[in-house]
C-alpha cells in the first residue's frame, strides 16, 4: 500500500467519522425536540390534574359544610321532637 493509498483510506475514514458525527448530532436534536415536547405535554396534563384536584377539593369542602348544616338541623329537629314527646308524657 502506497502513501497515497494510505492517505486516501485515512481521508475516507475521517469523512465517514465526520458524517457519523453530523448524523449523531442531527438525531440528538430530534430526540431532544421530542423529549421537550413530551415534557411540555406532561406539564400541561399535570396543570389540568392539579386544577381538577383543586376543584374537587372545593366541592368536597362545600359538601362537608352542607352536611354539617343538615346534621345540626336534624339534631335540632330531633331535640324538638324529643322535648315534645317528653312534654306529652
Amino acid at each position: 500500500m502506497t502513501i497515497d493509498e494510505r492517505f486516501e483510506a485515512l481521508k475516507q475514514t475521517v469523512e465517514l467519522l465526520a458524517h457519523m458525527q453530523v448524523e449523531g448530532e442531527r438525531q440528538h436534536a430530534l430526540d431532544l425536540a421530542k423529549t421537550e415536547d413530551a415534557l411540555r405535554r406532561v406539564a400541561e396534563a399535570q396543570a389540568k390534574t392539579e386544577e381538577a384536584h383543586a376543584k374537587t377539593e372545593r366541592t368536597v369542602n362545600r359538601m362537608g359544610r352542607f352536611a354539617m348544616v343538615i346534621a345540626r338541623d336534624h339534631e335540632t329537629r330531633l331535640a324538638a321532637l324529643e322535648e315534645g314527646d317528653d312534654a306529652d308524657a
